[in-house]
């Protein structure tokens, strides 16, 4: 049987809590996130199901205690629940739609990561582990 391969992601930056951005994201999406029970999930992360899609809501930085009033850039993505990449037929990228959406029915301030704020976070990632 043939597996479509589908995905999104996106970023927003806030001063709010993981838990208050997926309670406002899951009103918007018409599902419930919870605390992940997925040992492979190392980071604060909540998740929900919805439409065969598991998502996930995350925030950078997670280095030190959670600070009260401080900038996090939060990560929304979702991919197909039961894929094995190594039998993909197929990619379907939600990513456009899924941003045009939470811009339309959450905030505009929903956008998608630049090559430059993704190579700062690796190096940053990198030499912090030195």
């Amino acid at each position: 049987m043939s597996q479509i391969d589908v995905r999104f992601g996106m970023r927003i930056k806030e001063r709010i809590s993981l838990d208050d951005l997926a309670a406002r994201i899951g009103k918007v999406l018409n599902c419930t996130f919870g605390q992940s029970d997925d040992r492979r999930d190392a980071w604060d992360v909540r998740v929900a199901e919805v439409l065969c899609l598991r998502l996930m809501i995350t925030y950078w930085p997670q280095d030190d205690a959670w600070e009260e009033g401080r900038e996090y850039t939060f990560t929304l993505s979702g991919m197909s629940i039961e894929l094995r990449p190594w039998e993909s037929t197929s990619r379907i990228n939600l990513t456009d739609w899924m941003l045009a959406k939470l811009q339309l029915l959450d905030s505009a301030e929903w956008y998608l990561p630049s090559v430059e704020e993704l190579r700062a976070e690796v190096l940053k990632t990198d030499t912090s582990k030195t």
